[in-house]
Protein backbone atom coordinates (compact mmCIF):
# COMPACT_ATOMS: atom_id res chain seq x y z
CA UNK A 1 0.00 0.00 0.00
CA UNK A 2 1.20 3.47 -0.92
CA UNK A 3 3.39 5.67 1.65
CA UNK A 4 4.07 8.76 -0.01
CA UNK A 5 6.38 10.86 2.01
CA UNK A 6 8.81 13.84 1.30
CA UNK A 7 7.52 13.98 -2.13
CA UNK A 8 8.07 16.85 -4.33
CA UNK A 9 5.80 16.16 -6.83
CA UNK A 10 2.82 18.81 -6.47
CA UNK A 11 -0.34 16.17 -6.96
CA UNK A 12 0.26 12.38 -6.69
CA UNK A 13 0.00 11.69 -10.31
CA UNK A 14 1.27 7.86 -10.17
CA UNK A 15 -2.27 7.40 -7.85
CA UNK A 16 -4.19 9.50 -9.55
CA UNK A 17 -6.00 6.63 -11.70
CA UNK A 18 -6.07 4.72 -8.83
CA UNK A 19 -10.64 3.66 -8.20
CA UNK A 20 -10.24 1.12 -5.21
CA UNK A 21 -7.54 0.46 -2.91
CA UNK A 22 -7.32 -2.84 -0.59
CA UNK A 23 -5.51 -3.33 2.53
CA UNK A 24 -3.09 -5.79 2.59
CA UNK A 25 -1.96 -4.98 5.89
CA UNK A 26 -0.71 -1.42 5.27
CA UNK A 27 -2.56 2.12 4.44
CA UNK A 28 -2.61 4.97 2.52
CA UNK A 29 -0.22 7.57 4.16
CA UNK A 30 0.62 10.76 2.77
CA UNK A 31 3.00 12.67 4.92
CA UNK A 32 5.53 15.05 5.30
CA UNK A 33 5.43 16.47 1.56
CA UNK A 34 6.70 19.57 1.33
CA UNK A 35 5.88 20.27 -2.28
CA UNK A 36 2.34 19.08 -2.56
CA UNK A 37 -0.99 21.37 -3.03
CA UNK A 38 -3.10 18.45 -4.07
CA UNK A 39 -4.01 14.99 -3.79
CA UNK A 40 -6.07 15.19 -7.09
CA UNK A 41 -7.25 11.54 -6.63
CA UNK A 42 -10.36 12.15 -8.73
CA UNK A 43 -11.31 8.49 -9.96
CA UNK A 44 -10.18 6.98 -5.85
CA UNK A 45 -13.94 5.68 -4.69
CA UNK A 46 -13.69 2.78 -2.63
CA UNK A 47 -11.32 1.78 0.06
CA UNK A 48 -10.57 -0.54 3.46
CA UNK A 49 -7.61 1.56 4.34
CA UNK A 50 -6.94 3.65 6.49
CA UNK A 51 -5.87 7.14 5.27
CA UNK A 52 -3.05 9.51 6.89
CA UNK A 53 -2.86 12.71 5.42
CA UNK A 54 -0.93 15.22 7.85
CA UNK A 55 2.12 17.93 7.73
CA UNK A 56 2.34 18.35 4.47
CA UNK A 57 2.59 22.13 4.54
CA UNK A 58 1.44 23.86 1.39
CA UNK A 59 -1.60 20.97 1.02
CA UNK A 60 -4.80 23.36 0.12
CA UNK A 61 -7.34 20.77 -1.54
CA UNK A 62 -7.75 16.68 -1.33
CA UNK A 63 -10.04 16.87 -4.09
CA UNK A 64 -11.34 13.22 -2.93
CA UNK A 65 -15.30 13.90 -3.97
CA UNK A 66 -15.62 10.94 -5.42
CA UNK A 67 -14.19 8.52 -2.06
CA UNK A 68 -17.29 7.71 -0.72
CA UNK A 69 -17.19 3.33 -0.05
CA UNK A 70 -15.32 2.76 3.14
CA UNK A 71 -16.12 -0.96 3.87
CA UNK A 72 -14.59 -4.00 6.08
CA UNK A 73 -13.72 -7.24 4.18
CA UNK A 74 -14.28 -8.97 7.53
CA UNK A 75 -18.17 -8.94 8.87
CA UNK A 76 -16.35 -9.78 12.30
CA UNK A 77 -13.87 -6.80 11.99
CA UNK A 78 -14.54 -4.50 14.74
CA UNK A 79 -11.73 -2.11 13.62
CA UNK A 80 -13.07 0.27 10.88
CA UNK A 81 -10.95 2.17 8.42
CA UNK A 82 -9.96 5.55 9.95
CA UNK A 83 -9.27 8.96 8.41
CA UNK A 84 -6.93 11.42 10.07
CA UNK A 85 -5.70 14.48 8.53
CA UNK A 86 -4.30 17.66 10.02
CA UNK A 87 -1.36 19.94 10.10
CA UNK A 88 -1.32 21.83 6.21
CA UNK A 89 -1.63 24.95 4.90
CA UNK A 90 -3.59 27.95 6.67
CA UNK A 91 -5.29 27.59 3.46
CA UNK A 92 -6.32 24.36 3.06
CA UNK A 93 -10.18 23.38 3.13
CA UNK A 94 -12.30 20.21 2.91
CA UNK A 95 -15.59 20.49 0.50
CA UNK A 96 -18.78 20.40 2.41
CA UNK A 97 -19.11 17.01 -0.55
CA UNK A 98 -16.35 15.14 0.95
CA UNK A 99 -17.19 15.09 4.57
CA UNK A 100 -20.72 14.08 3.25
CA UNK A 101 -19.41 11.12 1.72
CA UNK A 102 -17.18 10.51 4.99
CA UNK A 103 -19.88 11.16 7.42
CA UNK A 104 -22.47 8.92 5.39
CA UNK A 105 -19.69 5.94 5.38
CA UNK A 106 -21.13 3.20 7.72
CA UNK A 107 -17.71 1.68 8.04
CA UNK A 108 -15.64 4.76 8.43
CA UNK A 109 -14.03 6.04 11.99
CA UNK A 110 -12.71 9.85 12.18
CA UNK A 111 -9.12 9.87 14.04
CA UNK A 112 -7.65 13.58 14.18
CA UNK A 113 -10.14 15.31 11.96
CA UNK A 114 -10.34 19.16 12.09
CA UNK A 115 -10.49 21.32 9.02
CA UNK A 116 -12.20 24.21 7.73
CA UNK A 117 -14.47 23.81 4.93
CA UNK A 118 -14.22 25.37 1.77
CA UNK A 119 -16.20 28.44 0.39
CA UNK A 120 -20.28 27.97 -0.30
CA UNK A 121 -20.97 28.73 -3.52
CA UNK A 122 -23.68 28.26 -6.23
CA UNK A 123 -22.37 24.58 -7.45
CA UNK A 124 -22.96 23.56 -3.40
CA UNK A 125 -26.51 24.26 -3.54
CA UNK A 126 -27.06 22.60 -6.86
CA UNK A 127 -24.64 19.49 -5.79
CA UNK A 128 -27.06 18.91 -2.97
CA UNK A 129 -30.18 19.69 -4.02
CA UNK A 130 -31.18 21.70 -0.94
CA UNK A 131 -29.99 25.27 0.33
CA UNK A 132 -26.84 25.50 1.90
CA UNK A 133 -26.35 28.47 4.52
CA UNK A 134 -23.09 29.28 6.55
CA UNK A 135 -24.30 30.76 9.60
CA UNK A 136 -22.40 32.59 12.22
CA UNK A 137 -23.73 34.45 15.56
CA UNK A 138 -26.56 32.36 14.86
CA UNK A 139 -30.16 33.57 16.59
CA UNK A 140 -32.73 31.18 15.86
CA UNK A 141 -35.65 34.39 15.73
CA UNK A 142 -33.52 35.20 12.48
CA UNK A 143 -33.30 31.92 10.99
CA UNK A 144 -33.63 31.68 6.99
CA UNK A 145 -35.88 28.49 7.44
CA UNK A 146 -35.59 27.80 3.60
CA UNK A 147 -31.84 26.68 5.14
CA UNK A 148 -31.67 22.77 5.27
CA UNK A 149 -27.97 22.13 5.52
CA UNK A 150 -26.34 24.88 7.83
CA UNK A 151 -22.17 25.44 8.06
CA UNK A 152 -22.03 26.85 11.60
CA UNK A 153 -23.26 26.28 15.16
CA UNK A 154 -26.64 26.07 16.59
CA UNK A 155 -27.51 27.48 19.62
CA UNK A 156 -30.78 27.42 21.51
CA UNK A 157 -31.53 29.42 24.64
CA UNK A 158 -33.63 31.02 27.01
CA UNK A 159 -36.64 33.16 24.96
CA UNK A 160 -35.75 30.93 21.56
CA UNK A 161 -39.23 27.98 22.72
CA UNK A 162 -41.05 30.05 20.50
CA UNK A 163 -38.85 29.54 17.62
CA UNK A 164 -37.96 25.92 17.66
CA UNK A 165 -40.03 24.76 14.84
CA UNK A 166 -38.26 26.80 12.86
CA UNK A 167 -35.30 24.21 12.90
CA UNK A 168 -37.56 21.56 11.21
CA UNK A 169 -36.73 21.01 7.59
CA UNK A 170 -32.87 21.02 8.49
CA UNK A 171 -31.11 17.96 7.22
CA UNK A 172 -27.86 18.63 8.14
CA UNK A 173 -25.14 20.75 10.51
CA UNK A 174 -21.73 21.32 10.15
CA UNK A 175 -20.99 22.15 13.51
CA UNK A 176 -22.48 21.37 16.70
CA UNK A 177 -25.99 22.31 18.87
CA UNK A 178 -26.18 23.69 21.96
CA UNK A 179 -29.56 23.89 23.56
CA UNK A 180 -29.14 25.48 27.35
CA UNK A 181 -31.01 27.38 29.86
CA UNK A 182 -34.48 27.36 28.29
CA UNK A 183 -37.94 25.95 29.28
CA UNK A 184 -38.58 23.13 26.81
CA UNK A 185 -40.49 20.13 28.15
CA UNK A 186 -39.54 18.10 24.90
CA UNK A 187 -36.65 18.09 22.05
CA UNK A 188 -39.14 17.29 19.30
CA UNK A 189 -37.96 20.03 16.44
CA UNK A 190 -35.53 18.19 14.33
CA UNK A 191 -38.00 16.32 12.32
CA UNK A 192 -35.46 15.95 9.30
CA UNK A 193 -31.85 15.97 10.88
CA UNK A 194 -29.63 13.53 10.00
CA UNK A 195 -26.13 13.94 10.54
CA UNK A 196 -23.97 16.67 12.66
CA UNK A 197 -20.61 17.08 12.28
CA UNK A 198 -17.85 19.22 13.72
CA UNK A 199 -17.95 23.08 12.37
CA UNK A 200 -15.76 25.47 11.69
CA UNK A 201 -15.28 27.27 14.27
CA UNK A 202 -15.21 23.94 16.92
CA UNK A 203 -12.13 24.16 19.41
CA UNK A 204 -9.97 20.59 19.02
CA UNK A 205 -11.12 18.15 21.72
CA UNK A 206 -13.70 20.03 23.01
CA UNK A 207 -16.38 19.11 20.56
CA UNK A 208 -20.12 17.54 21.71
CA UNK A 209 -21.84 17.28 18.97
CA UNK A 210 -25.26 17.82 20.88
CA UNK A 211 -24.82 19.01 24.16
CA UNK A 212 -28.33 19.67 26.53
CA UNK A 213 -27.67 21.38 29.13
CA UNK A 214 -29.89 23.06 32.57
CA UNK A 215 -33.23 22.73 30.80
CA UNK A 216 -35.01 21.69 34.34
CA UNK A 217 -38.23 20.80 32.61
CA UNK A 218 -37.01 18.86 29.58
CA UNK A 219 -38.10 15.42 30.09
CA UNK A 220 -37.77 13.68 26.65
CA UNK A 221 -35.53 13.90 23.10
CA UNK A 222 -36.65 12.71 20.07
CA UNK A 223 -34.57 12.77 16.54
CA UNK A 224 -36.61 10.58 14.88
CA UNK A 225 -34.23 10.09 11.28
CA UNK A 226 -31.32 11.32 12.62
CA UNK A 227 -28.35 8.62 11.99
CA UNK A 228 -24.84 9.94 12.83
CA UNK A 229 -23.56 12.91 15.48
CA UNK A 230 -19.60 13.07 15.74
CA UNK A 231 -19.09 13.34 19.36
CA UNK A 232 -22.19 11.93 20.64
CA UNK A 233 -24.38 13.44 23.08
CA UNK A 234 -24.34 15.09 26.59
CA UNK A 235 -27.30 15.49 28.75
CA UNK A 236 -26.83 17.25 31.35
CA UNK A 237 -28.59 19.11 34.85
CA UNK A 238 -31.73 18.37 32.72
CA UNK A 239 -34.83 17.15 34.53
CA UNK A 240 -33.95 14.29 36.81
CA UNK A 241 -36.28 11.61 34.38
CA UNK A 242 -33.20 11.53 32.34
CA UNK A 243 -30.69 9.57 34.69
CA UNK A 244 -33.67 7.99 36.32
CA UNK A 245 -36.01 6.55 33.36
CA UNK A 246 -33.59 4.90 30.81
CA UNK A 247 -36.82 4.96 28.08
CA UNK A 248 -35.53 7.98 27.58
CA UNK A 249 -31.99 7.06 27.14
CA UNK A 250 -33.01 4.24 25.04
CA UNK A 251 -35.56 6.53 22.63
CA UNK A 252 -32.01 8.44 21.40
CA UNK A 253 -30.29 5.46 20.08
CA UNK A 254 -33.31 3.70 19.20
CA UNK A 255 -34.20 6.70 16.92
CA UNK A 256 -30.40 6.48 15.15
CA UNK A 257 -29.46 4.42 12.14
CA UNK A 258 -26.22 2.51 13.91
CA UNK A 259 -24.23 -0.02 13.20
CA UNK A 260 -23.45 -2.50 16.07
CA UNK A 261 -19.93 -0.88 15.47
CA UNK A 262 -21.27 2.36 16.94
CA UNK A 263 -22.94 2.79 20.53
CA UNK A 264 -24.26 6.15 21.97
CA UNK A 265 -23.47 7.30 25.45
CA UNK A 266 -25.21 9.95 27.40
CA UNK A 267 -22.99 11.00 30.02
CA UNK A 268 -19.91 8.96 29.56
CA UNK A 269 -22.71 6.09 30.55
CA UNK A 270 -23.60 3.30 27.97
CA UNK A 271 -28.03 3.31 28.31
CA UNK A 272 -27.68 -0.59 29.20
CA UNK A 273 -26.09 1.28 32.29
CA UNK A 274 -29.75 2.54 33.07
CA UNK A 275 -31.19 -0.42 32.14
CA UNK A 276 -29.25 -2.41 34.95
CA UNK A 277 -29.91 0.09 37.71
CA UNK A 278 -33.76 0.03 36.78
CA UNK A 279 -33.52 -3.59 36.99
CA UNK A 280 -32.20 -4.22 40.31
CA UNK A 281 -34.49 -1.51 41.49
CA UNK A 282 -38.02 -3.11 40.05
CA UNK A 283 -36.86 -6.63 40.77
CA UNK A 284 -36.92 -5.64 44.22
CA UNK A 285 -39.89 -6.58 46.53
CA UNK A 286 -42.54 -4.44 46.99
CA UNK A 287 -42.21 -3.17 50.31
CA UNK A 288 -38.16 -2.93 49.59
CA UNK A 289 -38.80 -1.43 46.69
CA UNK A 290 -41.05 1.41 48.37
CA UNK A 291 -38.10 1.81 50.84
CA UNK A 292 -35.23 1.98 47.57
CA UNK A 293 -37.31 4.58 45.81
CA UNK A 294 -38.35 6.78 49.57
CA UNK A 295 -34.30 7.35 49.86
CA UNK A 296 -33.73 11.34 48.90
CA UNK A 297 -31.46 10.69 46.84
CA UNK A 298 -28.58 13.98 46.15
CA UNK A 299 -29.49 15.63 42.84
CA UNK A 300 -26.23 15.55 40.68
CA UNK A 301 -25.61 16.30 37.27
CA UNK A 302 -24.18 12.98 36.92
CA UNK A 303 -26.12 10.39 38.93
CA UNK A 304 -23.83 7.79 39.09
CA UNK A 305 -21.69 9.96 41.13
CA UNK A 306 -24.34 10.07 43.81
CA UNK A 307 -24.77 6.28 43.47
CA UNK A 308 -21.14 4.25 43.08
CA UNK A 309 -20.12 5.88 47.01
CA UNK A 310 -23.04 3.50 47.71
CA UNK A 311 -22.27 1.34 45.34
CA UNK A 312 -18.92 0.82 46.62
CA UNK A 313 -19.85 0.46 50.22
CA UNK A 314 -22.88 -2.04 49.97
CA UNK A 315 -20.67 -4.85 47.79
CA UNK A 316 -17.45 -3.96 50.29
CA UNK A 317 -17.25 -7.10 51.35
CA UNK A 318 -18.47 -9.18 48.40
CA UNK A 319 -15.94 -11.31 47.17
CA UNK A 320 -17.16 -13.29 44.15
CA UNK A 321 -19.78 -13.31 41.51
CA UNK A 322 -22.99 -12.98 43.08
CA UNK A 323 -26.18 -14.90 41.50
CA UNK A 324 -29.80 -12.59 41.21
CA UNK A 325 -31.42 -14.10 43.90
CA UNK A 326 -28.04 -13.19 45.77
CA UNK A 327 -27.90 -9.96 44.33
CA UNK A 328 -31.30 -9.25 45.21
CA UNK A 329 -30.88 -10.29 49.16
CA UNK A 330 -27.86 -8.37 49.46
CA UNK A 331 -29.36 -5.40 48.29
CA UNK A 332 -32.80 -5.62 50.11
CA UNK A 333 -30.77 -6.24 53.08
CA UNK A 334 -28.40 -2.84 52.58
CA UNK A 335 -31.39 -0.98 52.05
CA UNK A 336 -32.62 -1.94 55.61
CA UNK A 337 -28.79 -1.34 57.28
CA UNK A 338 -28.70 2.17 55.44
Amino acid sequence: MPYIEQSHHREQSRLRSARNLVNEGTNLNMEYNSEMTTIGMTNFSSTNCDISIILNEILEKMELNNLKNFYITNSNNYFLPVISIRDHSSNFCITLEEMTNFLTGVFLEFGTFREQYCKISTSTNETFGEKVCEVRNFTLSNFDESCKRLVGNIIIKDGDEQYVNKLENVTWIFGTVKIYSTDLTSIDFFDSLEYVTNGPDDLLGNETGIKVVSNRNLTNAVFPNLKKVRYGFVFRENHKKFVVDPSVCLGIPNGLNITEYRKTTIDGRNCEDFLNYASARDNASESRRFEFQGIDWPYSSDYFSSIVPLWNAITSQVTRFLLPSEFESLISSSITRY
